[in-house]
Protein backbone atom coordinates (compact mmCIF):
# COMPACT_ATOMS: atom_id res chain seq x y z
CA UNK A 1 0.00 0.00 0.00
CA UNK A 2 1.43 3.38 -0.87
CA UNK A 3 1.59 6.01 1.75
CA UNK A 4 1.29 9.60 0.66
CA UNK A 5 4.13 11.64 1.61
CA UNK A 6 2.49 14.91 3.80
CA UNK A 7 4.22 17.76 4.81
CA UNK A 8 4.27 18.65 8.40
CA UNK A 9 4.47 21.63 10.42
CA UNK A 10 4.09 21.40 14.12
CA UNK A 11 4.32 22.69 17.34
CA UNK A 12 7.84 23.78 18.82
CA UNK A 13 10.19 20.89 18.65
CA UNK A 14 12.42 20.22 21.85
CA UNK A 15 14.31 17.11 20.65
CA UNK A 16 13.99 14.72 17.46
CA UNK A 17 16.24 12.09 17.13
CA UNK A 18 15.82 8.69 14.49
CA UNK A 19 14.32 5.94 16.08
CA UNK A 20 13.16 7.92 19.06
CA UNK A 21 9.76 9.76 19.91
CA UNK A 22 9.55 13.90 19.27
CA UNK A 23 9.74 15.63 22.13
CA UNK A 24 7.90 19.25 22.00
CA UNK A 25 8.52 21.56 24.26
CA UNK A 26 4.91 21.34 25.56
CA UNK A 27 4.34 17.21 26.62
CA UNK A 28 0.65 17.67 25.44
CA UNK A 29 0.99 18.56 21.89
CA UNK A 30 2.74 15.22 21.53
CA UNK A 31 -0.80 13.30 22.44
CA UNK A 32 -2.93 15.58 20.95
CA UNK A 33 -0.86 15.38 17.18
CA UNK A 34 -1.07 11.45 17.64
CA UNK A 35 -4.83 11.60 18.03
CA UNK A 36 -5.72 13.95 15.25
CA UNK A 37 -3.70 11.59 12.81
CA UNK A 38 -4.97 8.79 13.85
CA UNK A 39 -8.80 10.15 13.05
CA UNK A 40 -7.60 12.12 10.20
CA UNK A 41 -6.32 8.87 8.33
CA UNK A 42 -9.57 7.26 8.47
CA UNK A 43 -10.83 10.20 5.92
CA UNK A 44 -10.07 9.72 2.49
CA UNK A 45 -9.05 13.31 1.76
CA UNK A 46 -6.19 11.99 4.19
CA UNK A 47 -4.59 10.64 0.34
CA UNK A 48 -4.93 13.86 -0.95
CA UNK A 49 -3.15 15.94 1.83
CA UNK A 50 0.18 17.74 0.74
CA UNK A 51 0.45 19.49 3.81
CA UNK A 52 -0.96 19.68 7.82
CA UNK A 53 -0.17 22.47 9.48
CA UNK A 54 -0.49 21.78 13.25
CA UNK A 55 1.62 24.31 14.52
CA UNK A 56 -1.39 25.16 16.43
CA UNK A 57 -3.83 22.83 17.86
CA UNK A 58 -6.59 25.47 18.09
CA UNK A 59 -5.90 26.29 14.33
CA UNK A 60 -5.05 23.54 11.82
CA UNK A 61 -5.14 23.45 8.39
CA UNK A 62 -4.88 21.00 5.90
CA UNK A 63 -3.71 21.96 2.70
CA UNK A 64 -4.94 19.36 -0.11
CA UNK A 65 -5.39 18.25 -3.94
CA UNK A 66 -1.55 19.89 -5.11
CA UNK A 67 -2.30 23.12 -2.50
CA UNK A 68 -5.43 24.15 -4.41
CA UNK A 69 -7.34 23.76 -0.76
CA UNK A 70 -6.75 25.37 1.66
CA UNK A 71 -9.07 24.17 4.84
CA UNK A 72 -8.90 25.90 7.80
CA UNK A 73 -10.38 23.64 10.30
CA UNK A 74 -9.81 25.05 13.71
CA UNK A 75 -9.50 22.12 16.78
CA UNK A 76 -10.09 18.51 15.97
CA UNK A 77 -13.74 18.74 17.60
CA UNK A 78 -15.78 17.18 15.37
CA UNK A 79 -13.44 15.80 12.67
CA UNK A 80 -15.56 14.17 10.92
CA UNK A 81 -18.60 16.48 10.80
CA UNK A 82 -16.15 18.90 9.24
CA UNK A 83 -14.45 17.00 6.59
CA UNK A 84 -18.08 15.46 5.84
CA UNK A 85 -19.11 19.63 5.38
CA UNK A 86 -16.45 20.65 3.38
CA UNK A 87 -16.63 17.48 1.06
CA UNK A 88 -19.85 19.30 0.22
CA UNK A 89 -19.20 22.90 -0.07
CA UNK A 90 -16.36 21.84 -2.74
CA UNK A 91 -18.33 19.55 -4.75
CA UNK A 92 -21.79 21.85 -4.55
CA UNK A 93 -20.05 25.52 -4.74
CA UNK A 94 -16.36 24.74 -6.59
CA UNK A 95 -15.03 22.78 -9.24
CA UNK A 96 -12.16 20.94 -10.43
CA UNK A 97 -10.06 24.15 -11.33
CA UNK A 98 -11.12 26.15 -7.85
CA UNK A 99 -8.07 27.13 -6.25
CA UNK A 100 -9.88 27.85 -2.42
CA UNK A 101 -9.73 28.75 1.31
CA UNK A 102 -12.53 27.25 3.14
CA UNK A 103 -12.87 27.64 6.72
CA UNK A 104 -15.10 25.35 8.37
CA UNK A 105 -13.56 25.89 12.10
CA UNK A 106 -17.88 27.01 12.96
CA UNK A 107 -19.84 23.67 11.74
CA UNK A 108 -22.74 25.32 11.02
CA UNK A 109 -21.48 27.61 8.57
CA UNK A 110 -18.05 27.78 5.45
CA UNK A 111 -16.55 30.62 4.25
CA UNK A 112 -15.08 29.99 1.03
CA UNK A 113 -12.63 32.47 -0.41
CA UNK A 114 -10.99 31.95 -3.79
CA UNK A 115 -7.60 32.35 -5.17
CA UNK A 116 -5.44 33.07 -8.18
CA UNK A 117 -2.89 30.49 -7.46
CA UNK A 118 -2.15 27.27 -5.51
CA UNK A 119 -1.28 27.81 -1.69
CA UNK A 120 2.19 27.63 -0.62
CA UNK A 121 2.87 26.13 2.87
CA UNK A 122 6.61 25.90 3.45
Amino acid sequence: MDMPVIYLKLPQVERAVQGERVVFDKESNYDHIIEFLALFRKHEVYNRTDCIDASDRYHLVLYTDGSRYKIEIGTSDNLDTKIKFVKKVIETHFNENSIVAINVEKINQAVGREHDEPFKYR
